[in-house]
């Protein structure tokens, strides 16, 4: 991974799993390393805090349960702390929407809009499953799950958990927009390049009306329509 840091943005582990000395090599080569699909408890959690680790993956899903009078558990260490991220999944079904507001009381601009799609995510009506690591994923009543129910990822797109964020967590629009841009634009340290709208930077453009439709996109400079 390190040899081929200038391909590899972001890393998720766990952080009771794999050793100090390997997170802070992740760390040296440039990589952002995020904890995730972790049962670690709250001083595991912050050990790996301070090993170098600064995002969380889908805040409240695959790890600790939230916090109790005697463990915090790892959503307790990522609340503890002022330099880590968290990305969280706006789609109603992975996290209850007023677990969104309070991770964003807590977290403000260190919380980031996900969607952790997959393939059903803006797929014509009528899809029924998909193949995911050898496993079949089945789409049932707008969730990704599994033949025991379980959640295995959304098909939530982007501009969806933007709406969410408006009508049902209740954030004005503006700070929807920089938790979709500029805040995870930040957290992989690319701010300079991405994220807000200025004079040299990566033109990449959304354009939306008032009912969150997507009328066209700006890919690198080029206009295009749906």
């Amino acid at each position: 991974f390190c040899a081929n840091s200038d391909a590899i943005a972001k890393i998720t582990l766990a952080p009771e799993r794999n050793k100090p000395e390997h997170i802070r090599q992740l760390v040296e080569a440039g990589i952002l390393v995020s904890a995730g699909h972790t049962a670690a408890n709250y001083d595991q959690a912050m050990a790996g805090f301070d090993d170098g680790i600064r995002f969380a993956t889908h805040l409240y899903n695959a790890m600790t349960p939230t916090v109790n009078g005697r463990e915090p558990g790892v959503v307790g260490a990522i609340y503890d702390r002022k330099d880590v991220y968290a990305g969280v999944i706006v789609d109603g079904h992975h996290v209850h929407w007023a677990n969104v507001r309070l991770a964003h009381k807590m977290l403000g601009e260190r919380l980031v809009l996900v969607t952790d799609a997959t393939a059903p995510a803006g797929a014509p009506e009528g899809f029924e499953k998909f193949d995911f690591c050898g496993a079949t994923v089945y789409f049932r009543d707008g969730q990704c799950v599994d033949e025991n129910g379980t959640l295995g990822g959304s098909a939530l797109t982007m501009i969806e958990g933007v709406e969410n964020l408006v009508k049902q967590v209740g954030l004005p629009l503006d700070e929807a927009l920089r938790m979709a841009t500029l805040y995870p634009a930040r957290a992989i340290g690319w701010d300079s390049r991405l994220g807000s709208i200025q004079v040299g930077k990566i033109a990449n453009l959304t354009v939306f009306d008032q009912t969150f439709t997507v009328c066209g996109t700006v890919v690198n400079g080029h206009y295009t329509t749906q």
